[in-house]
């Protein structure tokens, strides 16, 4: 079951220097992304924003998994109504770390679950209960600037909607598969805002050692 909403994109808003603009996402109560994140030099990584284009909240868990397809952990967050959740893989626990040395980078596959909120009831599937996304890949990149003689970063941004996940028979059981999982998920807020824009977070990195 797929949905197709126009959304006002809250994270192009949020975000320092991103223009505000309408993107249509394709909505479901799954989506599914790849993510990765450079655990040595820290000048790669991916952001999801998760939207909830509902007047409800929800709750999302956002289940990650190694490129090899085995699961690494999984992080939730309560999404107001008509608001968003955004999450660096830089920061996310269970993904931000590697073996120490150059060319650490860590990728694999992120799912996101969405359920509706029902006070005193565990979260159960509602395929009325749906989110967006947008995935933001950033790079980090040390340049030289001739005239001024000096090096500086420059944050490379692409973006791309999230793929949102038909349901049957055979994806419904992956709801399952994460309730099963829930107890062991970390409760993630999200990024603090000041660290939102990709060029503020690069101009504060360490200059790439060699």
């Amino acid at each position: 079951m797929r949905h197709r909403y126009t959304i006002l994109a809250l994270a192009l808003i949020l975000v320092a220097g991103f223009a505000a603009s309408s993107a249509a996402v394709d909505t479901s109560p799954y989506l599914v992304s790849n993510w990765y994140t450079d655990t040595w030099e820290h000048d790669e990584y991916t952001s999801f924003f998760i939207i909830n284009p509902m007047p409800i909240p929800i709750v999302v868990y956002a289940a990650f998994y190694s490129a090899s397809g085995v699961f690494s952990g999984c992080v939730y967050s309560m999404i107001d109504g008509n608001d968003t959740w955004w999450l660096a893989t830089r920061e996310v626990p269970q993904v931000a770390h590697g073996v120490p040395g150059p060319y650490s980078l860590v990728e694999g596959t992120v799912k996101f679950f969405a359920f509706p909120i029902v006070r005193d009831t565990a979260p159960k599937f509602d395929p009325n209960a749906v989110i967006g996304g947008i995935k933001q890949s950033v790079d980090c990149d040390w340049m030289y600037d001739d005239y001024e003689s000096s090096w500086y970063w420059v944050a490379k941004v692409s973006e791309a909607n999230i793929k949102a996940v038909t349901i049957n028979s055979s994806t419904i059981g992956e709801f399952t598969e994460i309730l099963g999982r829930r107890a062991t998920c970390q409760r993630f807020p999200g990024t603090q805002n000041e660290y939102m824009a990709p060029q503020k977070y690069c101009n504060q990195l360490r200059r790439p050692v060699g």
